[in-house]
């Protein structure tokens, strides 16, 4: 199977964030998978650099730490970070190709600022909510990034189990998937 995952390793170019979207890469790999790394940033890049202490624009910077996180683990030319035209890693022309052949396109927490038409290929689309409060007050509010990409997801994973039952005040996701 060919899966694409969708992360924020570089925007935030911290070791949390990196060890978390690396799990999910190394267990479906370890499985026999073909992954791929997708981040996209939508129409601009803006990175705080731990190094100069400075936000940049700039994407080697972010590249640089996806790339040390990722070509370690045999993701050397499968991974991406992607801001409007702009790119580093794979090709955005290579990125599509991949997701005209992936199964799945699994959006790992965060939403996808701009929807690229090229993010509908993969078979399906799942979004996984890594922080259930945080995820679903922000879809309750109606966060337009949060709602449209969740509604492109065809499934959805949560650890908040309980949401939906009868004592629970956290509002239900109604219209998502």
């Amino acid at each position: 199977m060919i899966i694409i995952l969708c992360g924020s390793i570089g925007q935030s170019v911290t070791g949390g964030q990196a060890w978390a979207n690396m799990q999910y890469l190394l267990g479906f790999q370890k499985l026999g998978h073909d992954v791929y790394y997708l981040e996209d940033c939508g129409d601009w890049s803006y990175v705080y650099n731990w190094e100069t202490q400075l936000m940049t624009d700039e994407l080697d910077y972010p590249a640089q730490y996806i790339r040390d996180c990722l070509e370690p683990i045999g993701m050397v030319g499968k991974w991406i970070y992607r801001a409007g035209d702009r790119s580093t890693g794979m090709t955005i022309q290579n990125l599509a190709e991949i997701c005209a052949q992936a199964d799945v396109l699994i959006v790992r927490g965060l939403p996808i600022l701009e929807w690229r038409d090229e993010y509908n290929l993969p078979r399906r689309r799942v979004f996984i909510d890594v922080d259930p409060g945080f995820t679903q007050m922000r879809f309750a509010k109606g966060e337009p990034a949060f709602v449209s990409t969740i509604r492109r997801c065809e499934a959805l994973f949560t650890v908040g189990t309980r949401i939906g039952s009868p004592d629970c005040t956290i509002p239900r996701w109604a219209g998502a998937g």
